[in-house]
C-alpha cells in the first residue's frame, strides 16, 4: 500500500506545465527574426532569377503559372465567362499603342506581361510600409 503524496502528478506534471511545454515547440520568441530570414532567402531567389534572365536574355515565365494552359479561364476573363462555342468564335487581333498585334484566337485577350501595359514598371516604390497593406 502506496502513502503519500500521488504519484501521477509529480510523473506527468502540472497540466498547464505540459500546454505550455507543447506550445513552446511552435511559438517563436522572436517572430521578426523569422520574418527576415525568410525576407532575405526570399531577396537571394529573386536575385537569382534576376541574375539568370539577364544572363540568358530571356524575361522570367513561372513555370507553375501557365496562362496558356488555365482552361477555366476565371482569372483571365471574369467570373461570369460564358463558355462559348470554340468552332464559333472567330479570331480576332488588334494592335496596341505600342505597335504590337494581339490575338484574340487563344481567349486570352485580357492577359499582356507588365511592360506591354506600363513604360517602366517597378515593384517596390519608395520601399514597403504598414500603409501598403488594406
Amino acid at each position: 500500500m502506496h502513502t503519500g503524496g500521488n504519484d501521477s502528478d509529480t510523473q506527468v506534471g502540472e497540466p498547464q506545465a505540459a500546454i505550455n511545454e507543447f506550445w513552446d515547440g511552435f511559438i517563436t520568441k522572436k517572430p521578426a527574426k523569422v520574418t527576415k530570414t525568410a525576407a532575405a532567402e526570399c531577396c537571394t531567389y529573386v536575385e537569382r532569377i534576376v541574375k539568370e534572365c539577364h544572363c540568358t536574355n530571356e524575361k522570367f515565365t513561372d513555370p507553375k503559372f501557365n496562362s496558356s494552359h488555365l482552361r477555366d479561364k476565371s482569372c483571365l476573363e471574369s467570373l461570369m465567362y460564358r463558355h462559348e462555342d470554340e468552332d464559333a468564335t472567330d479570331a480576332q487581333s488588334t494592335t496596341t499603342a505600342s505597335g504590337r498585334t494581339t490575338s484574340s484566337s487563344n481567349g486570352l485577350r485580357l492577359v499582356h506581361r507588365v511592360d506591354w501595359i506600363f513604360e517602366n514598371p517597378q515593384f517596390v516604390l519608395n520601399g514597403f510600409s504598414s500603409s501598403d497593406l488594406k
